[in-house]
């Protein structure tokens, strides 16, 4: 599961977590049954997940300034749900645009699409990932 922990006072911060059979956070998921991911001075939220093989997710991730979005990083976790270090430059790749949607396609390949937003328009993005 995925959301944003929100403290009083406190910028938003994106984190996935696990549970186990019996609902409690799984200790060998993250740190602890969860991982959290700190952004900008402005936080960070969880614009989207999707499993994409193997147990590991691409998560889209909105690093935020004070003034908004400062830019948007696709994630891949392990099953472990730690960084996969093998995906783009340390697990990490810097996209342009806002994540909606993620497929796995055929050839194994990530496939991702969302919307940029222009000065007056919003376009359809799409990226694919070995």
């Amino acid at each position: 599961m995925g959301g944003q922990s929100i403290d009083a006072g406190a910028a938003p911060i994106a984190y996935t977590a696990r549970l186990d059979a019996n609902g409690m956070l799984d200790a060998a998921y993250g740190f602890g049954g969860a991982y959290r991911y700190p952004g900008g001075p402005g936080g960070s939220v969880l614009r989207s997940m999707d499993v994409v093989g193997n147990g590991r997710l691409l998560l889209g991730v909105a690093r935020l300034e004070t003034g908004g979005v400062s830019e948007t990083l696709l994630r891949v976790l392990a099953a472990t749900g730690r960084l996969d270090a093998g995906f783009g430059r340390n697990g990490r790749v810097v996209v342009f645009y806002r994540p909606a949607d993620t497929v796995v396609d055929g050839a194994l390949r990530t496939i991702t699409a969302g919307t940029r937003s222009g000065s007056s328009t919003s376009v359809l993005v799409q990226r694919r990932y070995p």
